[in-house]
């Protein structure tokens, strides 16, 4: 009787170790299924993540470029090469020749305030309103140096070469200003 039950029990053993087998070789592949479907799923995802961020970075380093460009179109040519001074002198060059009936005269360069300033008056005969306007428009587009305007003037006087009439002049003081942190 022993061995009817031993061979039962081996019997019913072999029978559920075949059966877990069986269910261990059914669900082990939906549950390796399942996990990569889960990591796939976390994978777009992040695929998804990774698209959207490129897209804004791609347009981010467009803005970044757009607005260097522009930046590089406000400054002139030969930025780097030249100091605060010097790119101030040649701006008063370069109004000379542009407004040849302006006298310009100029003081000693000031440093202070993180900027080079060289004070200038500019005095002109006003034939027409006209060249005011184009002066003050010259003057106020300026980028590297810009002008800060602190006076302007209008008065008459007695020229002696249009036989005593009286000819409107128009005066102008300001400050051509470098920040010295650019011109070092």
């Amino acid at each position: 009787m022993k061995d009817f039950y031993f061979t039962h029990l081996k019997k019913v053993a072999l029978r559920s170790i075949i059966a877990g087998v069986i269910l261990f070789i059914t669900f082990m592949p939906a549950m390796i299924i399942k996990k990569y479907n889960d990591t796939l799923s976390h994978s777009t995802r992040k695929i998804g993540i990774i698209k959207r961020n490129l897209v804004k970075m791609i347009n981010d380093l467009k803005d970044r470029e757009s607005i260097l460009n522009s930046l590089d179109s406000l400054l002139p040519d030969n930025f780097l090469e030249m100091n605060g001074r010097e790119m101030i002198l040649l701006n008063i060059d370069e109004l000379k020749s542009n407004f040849e009936n302006v006298k310009i005269s100029i003081i000693a360069f000031e440093e202070r305030d993180d900027k080079v300033t060289l004070p200038v008056e500019m005095t002109f005969p006003l034939n027409r309103y006209g060249e005011l306007i184009e002066l003050l428009a010259y003057l106020k587009t300026m980028t590297f140096p810009f002008f800060k305007l602190n006076t302007m003037s209008l008065y008459t006087y007695n020229d002696d070469d249009t036989g005593g009439m009286d000819i409107f002049r128009c005066m102008i003081v300001g400050n051509m200003v470098f920040p010295s942190v650019l011109s070092d």
